[in-house]
């Protein structure tokens, strides 16, 4: 029998079990940070499903719940094929909002003078 005057309970706190109860909490997050990580911007069901544990038709179901809150949407690519892109971009951390803010455009250099930089360093 416990002695305390409260109830006590055994959490497990691991990153892993975080991660996996942030995203069931979470799943368009989750669907979102797909695009976010990938360089083509035009994905299909059966990709998404690539890179998470979902199967396609879980994929397609999700995107098209994302599609009526107007975050992703699609283009049919043929007779059955569609591709979506996320309508939404991601947001930046807050310091990096905060630094960007107040970042002087007129110290920017142009892409040929940083690599110019480089090859001199």
């Amino acid at each position: 029998m416990n002695s305390l005057p409260y109830r006590t309970t055994c959490v497990n706190t691991s990153p892993a079990k975080r991660a996996v109860s942030s995203a069931r909490r979470s799943p368009n997050r989750r669907f979102s940070k797909v695009f976010d990580a990938t360089d083509d911007p035009f994905l299909t069901a059966s990709e998404i499903a690539e890179r998470l544990p979902v199967t396609r038709q879980g994929v397609y179901n999700r995107l098209e719940q994302m599609r009526e809150k107007k975050l992703v949407d699609k283009r049919k690519t043929g007779a059955r094929g569609a591709g979506w892109w996320a309508t939404v971009a991601p947001r930046l951390a807050p310091d990096v909002a905060e630094r960007a803010e107040v970042a002087d455009r007129g110290d920017a250099v142009t892409l040929e003078e940083l690599d110019a930089e480089l090859d001199t360093a």
